[in-house]
């Protein structure tokens, strides 16, 4: 909503008004004004409603008379969680520690969700000879655990077998998901 008015508060009537959304979350989509361009009314006021898109973030409208300018911000938040997403390399040599492995958990848009309640997720391979780890690759783990308002852990992992191990991750306790599990194939090189 614009209101707009002179030095002395008097409203200024038929101004035209140009409406546009000049910030919004990378990968957002859905997003739009309910008007581009109006005119202010005898009250000296107009109004475009934003509608907000699919990712958690940012989005700044301004609205522009002439040489007169200004902004409004609203702030999207994430959704109730949703899934579980692994993202990291897709292939480690044989014997080396991986790269980090990155778990999230993410609302239906796939933007980062923070759990409530303290939750656990089991970690496991498919390779009898695989070995999931903390980070740095120092020591064996079989789960990890998400504090309250956290959404993000990490791993690693180390294979001396060449081959395609499946990593599985499933939610043991604590958030209710829709999905509760969630695999990543790694090609294990020579």
């Amino acid at each position: 909503k614009v209101d707009w008015r002179d030095g002395t508060t008097i409203p200024f009537l038929g101004e035209p008004v140009t409406f546009e959304l000049i910030q919004v979350p990378d990968g957002a989509t859905g997003q739009q004004l309910s008007v581009t361009s109006a005119t202010t009314d005898e009250a000296g006021k107009t109004s475009s409603v934003l509608t907000l898109g699919n990712k958690a973030g940012t989005y700044v409208v301004q609205a522009s008379s002439g040489s007169l300018t200004v902004q409004a911000t609203a702030t999207a938040l994430a959704d109730q969680p949703h899934h579980l997403a692994i993202s990291g390399p897709h292939s480690v040599r044989a014997g080396e520690v991986s790269s980090v492995f990155t778990v999230q958990v993410e609302d239906t848009h796939g933007n980062v969700s923070p759990v409530t309640p303290q939750t656990r997720l089991a970690l496991s391979t498919s390779a009898s000879s695989g070995v999931l780890s903390d980070p740095a690759g120092t020591s064996a783990i079989t789960h990890l655990t998400l504090e309250p308002g956290q959404h993000t852990a990490q791993f690693a992992y180390r294979d001396p077998v060449v081959g395609n191990p499946e990593l599985r991750l499933e939610r043991t306790q604590g958030e209710t998901l829709a999905i509760a599990s969630t695999t990543k194939s790694v090609t294990v090189l020579p």
